[in-house]
């Protein structure tokens, strides 16, 4: 009694394992009939190169063949081979569908979004409006495109932003005069008396010149001048010899280098260009003008004991003087300033 039923025992136990055996190893029948081309599969191939290059892979549209001959060394993939190009579970660097643009397809590698995902990254636009960056994806673009005003004429010359190079012509800001307005005067050799220090070369008082001083714009018909922000033509004899009420005619009717607000200069933006330590012409040395001659310019500055002079600057040596203004001196256009 106690042999048979160990018998029956393990009769259960033998068949709980096949149908166990049975279960894991799913439908064991062929899907179809080898001369049938639906029960075709990839082949090892097939998987190493949809996972090596992304090739589509092609099953046999007829019937299955025998090989002629087993597999040789080399011509086909193991499975540690295709495993090695299996995707691997990256919880610190794998990507989220947040951080993939809304509706582009991934494989995620995090755990919870793992396998094939959809991104959910919203597409956003800079606005003009805000200096707030809110996180998404942007498409490219120029700044100058999100906001017009972004141009080289409304940043400060001396500043640049966003790679665009300022080029607004004022005394504050880009010109450096703000709060210390008046500039050295170019003379660097002392000439003090033996009582002591006191010179203007030995002292050299006053706002540094930047370097360089002048920077020819890319219309190289233009000057521009580091120290005050003002911008000079180039030229320094445009229209030759001429009259105080013409000189201001022709600067104000002037059109160069793309702008039209030309003047003709104060006195004070006219001494500006004036180096105490050179003479014929008084200007800084290594300056980029053309034609400046050391001789009278006008300024747009009446003399007031004498409305009918003007002040003029006399570039031989640095002068100023005061000229009538039926008189003839040279002219030299000016934009910018405050």
């Amino acid at each position: 009694m106690k042999n048979k039923l160990s018998r029956l025992a393990w009769s259960v136990i033998l068949l709980t394992g096949c149908c166990s055996l049975c279960v894991m190893a799913g439908n064991l029948d062929s899907s179809a009939a080898p001369d049938n081309s639906g029960s075709a599969m990839y082949t090892l191939t097939d998987l190493y190169q949809r996972l090596n290059a992304g090739t589509t892979g092609a099953k046999r549209s007829g019937s299955f063949s025998q090989p002629s001959q087993g597999p040789t060394v080399g011509t086909m993939y193991t499975l540690n081979q295709i495993m090695a190009l299996m995707p691997v579970r990256d919880d610190s660097d794998g990507a989220t569908t947040a951080n993939v643009l809304s509706g582009k397809p991934f494989w995620g590698l995090t755990e919870g979004q793992w396998g094939p995902r959809t991104g959910t990254m919203a597409t956003r636009t800079l606005s003009p409006g805000s200096t707030t960056v809110a996180s998404g994806y942007y498409a490219a673009t120029s700044l100058a495109t999100v906001d017009p005003d972004l141009t080289a004429g409304n940043i400060a010359t001396n500043v640049t932003l966003f790679g665009i190079a300022g080029m607004a012509e004022t005394n504050s800001g880009g010109g450096g005069a703000e709060g210390a307005p008046v500039p050295k005067t170019g003379q660097t050799t002392s000439y003090t008396p033996p009582s002591g220090t006191g010179s203007d070369g030995n002292l050299q008082m006053g706002v540094e010149w930047p370097d360089p001083r002048f920077t020819v714009q890319s219309d190289t018909n233009m000057v521009l001048d580091n120290l005050t922000g003002l911008m000079w033509a180039r030229n320094g004899d445009l229209p030759g010899s001429s009259t105080w009420n013409s000189a201001i005619d022709y600067c104000n009717s002037l059109d160069c280098g793309g702008y039209d607000d030309w003047r003709l200069p104060n006195m004070n933006e006219l001494l500006s260009l004036v180096a105490y330590n050179r003479y014929n012409p008084a200007i800084p040395s290594g300056h980029p003008f053309n034609n400046v001659s050391g001789v009278k310019y006008w300024s747009s500055t009446t003399y007031p004991q004498n409305t009918t002079y003007a002040w003029c600057v006399d570039f031989l040596n640095g002068t100023i003087q005061t000229v009538a203004k039926t008189s003839t001196s040279k002219v030299w256009p000016v934009r910018g300033g405050e």
